[in-house]
């Protein structure tokens, strides 16, 4: 975080914060692993991501409740947090800037499924449809790898009966496989659309 260009005093509490949260016990796939995996995913297709684009994604699954529906503005609520704190300290970034871009990368998780278009100088459309497509790369991973994805996911949602959840994970997974386009920046497309149907298809079959 030297972009910031403050002190690792002011920056440090909130990172301890944020590692003790995704070390929650309820937690088997939105860990540090998931951040780590997306960060690399980030830098692989854009070689230069934006402060703010990473700092969504440290902060995107920060808060995480399987049983809440504020999980994505609860996240973002810590990042404004985060971001007021080192503007406040002397950082040079441009704080509306940044808190825009955070907040319409961190919100536009709560459903990947709905198109966003972006108006705003603090983020461009190829930035938001990148985030997200980095978000989901999960989807197309080589077949061992999902199905332990699947293993944690429903571990993660362990206070639901084996029924009710094969009824939510089904519909889920039959709404993705309908979308015309699951990945939309044309890189990731054109090797990951392929895998992530075929790896949702075989899941859709145990639902």
């Amino acid at each position: 975080m030297k972009e910031l260009g403050v002190d690792e005093l002011i920056w440090r509490p909130f990172f301890a914060e944020l590692e003790k949260l995704y070390r929650e016990k309820h937690r088997a796939y939105h860990r540090l692993k998931h951040i780590g995996q997306f960060l690399d995913h980030l830098h692989k297709f854009s070689p230069s991501p934006s402060v703010a684009m990473r700092l969504a994604v440290f902060f995107h699954d920060a808060v995480y409740n399987p049983k809440s529906k504020t999980n994505e503005f609860d996240s973002w609520l810590m990042a404004k947090r985060f971001i007021s704190a080192v503007c406040a300290a002397g950082s040079k970034q441009d704080e509306q800037a940044i808190l825009s871009a955070v907040e319409m990368l961190i919100m536009a998780t709560a459903s990947h499924t709905e198109k966003r278009i972006v108006d705003s100088p603090a983020l461009s459309q190829e930035e938001l449809d990148l985030f997200l497509d980095c978000d989901l790369l999960i989807l197309a991973a080589e077949r061992r790898a999902y199905d332990r994805y699947c293993r944690q996911i429903r571990f993660e949602y362990s206070h639901i009966s084996d029924t009710d959840f094969r009824a939510g994970r089904g519909a889920f997974l039959t709404k993705f496989i309908k979308e015309p386009v699951l990945f939309r920046t044309p890189a990731i497309s054109s090797f990951a659309d392929r895998k992530a149907r075929a790896n949702m298809a075989r899941e859709l079959l145990r639902c």
